[in-house]
C-alpha cells in the first residue's frame, strides 16, 4: 500500500537542492504552455539556471512562471515531487553581491554550447507531495540542522 503525503516547505527546499535537473514552465508567445528541462542551482530564495538566446530567455523574466522537481522510483511505486510558483527574472546584468554570487558560483549544464544568460525565479510558493511504498521506503526528511 502507498501513502500520499504533503511536504513541508521546508522539505521541498531540501529536496529541491537535491537534485540538478528540473522543469521550467512558462506561457510562450502562441499563448500556449511551454516546459523545457534545465540544469539548476537552489540560492536561497532563488532558482537559477543558465540559458541561451531564445524561449527561456524571451519569455520567462519579468512573468510568473512554474518549476517543478521530481524523483521517482518506479519499482517502489515511490517518489515526491516539488512545484515553485513564481516570478522569472534575468539575472545577467543585475546589479547587487546576491546577484553576483549566483553568477561567481558554477553552474553546469547538460546540453552542449554556451549559456551566458542567468536567469532567476523569485519563490512566491513551494509545494510538494511524496508517495511513499512504506514497506520499502522511509518518507525523506531534511536533515535535523536545516
Amino acid at each position: 500500500m502507498t501513502v500520499a503525503e504533503e511536504l513541508s516547505a521546508e522539505v521541498c527546499r531540501f529536496l529541491l537542492s537535491s537534485e540538478e535537473v528540473g522543469r521550467v514552465a512558462f506561457v510562450g508567445d502562441d499563448g500556449y504552455p511551454v516546459v523545457l528541462p534545465v540544469n539548476y542551482r537552489l540560492q536561497n530564495d532563488l532558482i537559477v539556471f543558465r540559458t541561451a538566446p531564445g524561449a527561456k530567455l524571451d519569455q520567462v523574466p519579468m512573468r510568473p512562471v512554474a518549476f517543478e522537481v521530481d524523483h521517482l522510483a518506479p519499482t517502489v511505486r515511490a517518489g515526491w515531487s516539488v512545484l515553485v510558483q513564481g516570478v522569472g527574472h534575468d539575472l545577467t546584468t543585475a546589479i547587487g553581491p546576491d546577484y553576483e554570487q549566483v553568477r561567481d558560483e558554477t553552474l553546469e549544464h547538460w546540453d552542449p554550447g554556451a549559456k551566458d544568460h542567468w536567469l532567476g525565479i523569485v519563490i512566491h510558493s513551494i509545494t510538494g507531495r511524496q508517495i511513499a511504498n512504506p514497506r520499502t521506503s522511509p518518507p525523506e526528511e531534511p536533515p535535523a540542522d536545516l
